[in-house]
């Protein structure tokens, strides 16, 4: 009886601490969308021209303003600004790596080609004759690639303590066959 007890409790944590953590987290998203509104001035404000607090508000004004950001972006005028002032963030030691670190993320996240995390690779990590598993995220490009002058594939890989990392090898990691 004890044994099941315990079991149906653990069943019901697996189940309830992922969902209630989702919740959480989609509700201090939300919550601090909202408070970007604290910007705009009160005259303006959407609370002062409404008479009612519409939470979530805050969301849709982020979309509607990542929204606009894509379009001064896509366009000629917009993309020489954003290349000069990422020009101008890369000169800059601790923001710079920041700025590359956060700007590889999203950028396998929203990969065109689809591929990231998609391919299986096996490389030596984290010592000489231990493998582990990683995925294909791309390949290296950039900095990386200019300073080195090689081909070679960036990767993430699960270390369980330390959560994902990102690394990037040579040509000395294959991956189905590269170099």
């Amino acid at each position: 009886m004890k044994h099941r007890l315990k079991t149906i409790f653990l069943a019901g944590l697996a189940v309830s601490v992922p969902i209630g953590l989702t919740i959480y987290i989609l509700f201090f998203l939300i919550d601090l969308m909202d408070g970007l509104l604290r910007v705009i001035p009160a005259v303006i404000h959407p609370e002062t021209l409404l008479g009612v607090r519409i939470p979530g508000l805050g969301a849709i004004a982020t979309v509607a303003l990542v929204f606009l950001a894509g379009l001064v972006t896509t366009s000629y005028a917009g993309a020489r600004f954003f290349r000069f002032t990422e020009t101008l963030v890369e000169r800059i030691p601790l923001v710079r790596g920041i700025y590359q670190a956060i700007k590889q993320i999203v950028q396998t996240m929203v990969s065109k080609e689809g591929q990231s995390f998609k391919r299986v690779v096996l490389v030596e990590f984290p010592r000489q004759g231990l493998y582990t598993v990683a995925f294909v995220t791309g390949s290296v490009t950039g900095e990386l690639r200019r300073k080195t002058g090689e081909r070679g594939i960036s990767i993430f890989v699960d270390v369980r303590r330390g959560g994902l990392q990102a690394h990037h090898f040579g040509r000395h990691a294959r991956a189905g066959g590269e170099q």
